[in-house]
C-alpha cells in the first residue's frame, strides 16, 4: 500500500513517501495533495525533526530505492557512506565506485535522488570547494551543510566558543 506525508522543513516542504513499511521517497513538494500516513512516514517526519534540531546524523527510518539505473543506484548507495558533517567531491564519489571520469554522471545522478537528506546528496560538492548545485537550490543545500556543521561544532566544544 501506498503512504504520503508532508514534512514542512526550514529548507521548504518535503514530500515523504513510503511503499508499505518502507521508505522510499523523500524529495520537495511541488503540490501538497491529502496524507496518508503510516508509522514509516510518522518515523521520518519524527527523525528529519531530530536532523534539523542538530540531534540526529544519521537515519533509522527504513528505505528502499524503487527506481533508478544500476548506475544511479550505486552512485546513491555510496552517498549514504559519506559521514554526516563531511563532504566530499563529485569527482571523489566517481572514484570511490570504480568510475574516475564520471564525475559529470554523478551530479546528474543527484538531480535524481528520491530521498534527499536521507541519502546525502547536499554532501557533494565541486572540487574547487564551491557548493555546486542541488535539486532543493544552493541555498538549502548552504544551510544543510552548515546545519551539519555547526552540530558537529558544539559536540566538539560545547561550551567554548570556536574562533577561527
Amino acid at each position: 500500500m501506498n503512504y504520503c506525508g508532508y514534512y514542512t522543513s526550514p529548507i521548504g516542504i518535503l514530500k515523504i513517501e513510503a511503499i508499505d513499511q518502507h521508505h522510499v521517497g523523500l524529495a520537495f513538494a511541488v503540490n501538497i495533495y491529502q496524507s496518508f500516513e503510516n508509522e514509516v512516514v510518522l518515523q521520518c517526519k519524527k527523525e528529519l525533526d531530530e536532523y534539523f534540531n542538530g540531534t540526529r546524523e544519521s537515519f533509522d527510518v527504513s528505505t528502499k530505492i524503487v527506481s533508478g539505473t544500476d548506475f544511479e543506484i550505486s552512485v546513491w548507495e555510496e552517498l549514504k557512506k559519506i559521514p554526516y558533517g563531511k563532504s566530499l567531491s563529485y569527482q571523489d564519489v566517481a572514484k570511490r565506485i570504480g568510475n574516475p571520469n564520471a564525475a559529470r554522471a554523478i551530479g546528474n545522478s543527484n538531480r535524481k535522488n528520491p530521498i534527499v537528506i536521507i541519502c546525502p546528496c547536499h554532501r557533494i560538492i565541486q572540487k574547487n570547494g564551491k557548493i555546486g548545485g542541488y535539486i532543493g537550490g544552493n541555498a538549502a543545500k548552504q544551510y544543510l551543510l552548515e546545519l551539519e556543521h555547526k552540530s558537529l561544532l558544539k559536540k566538539i566544544s560545547p561550551n567554548k566558543a570556536i574562533l577561527k
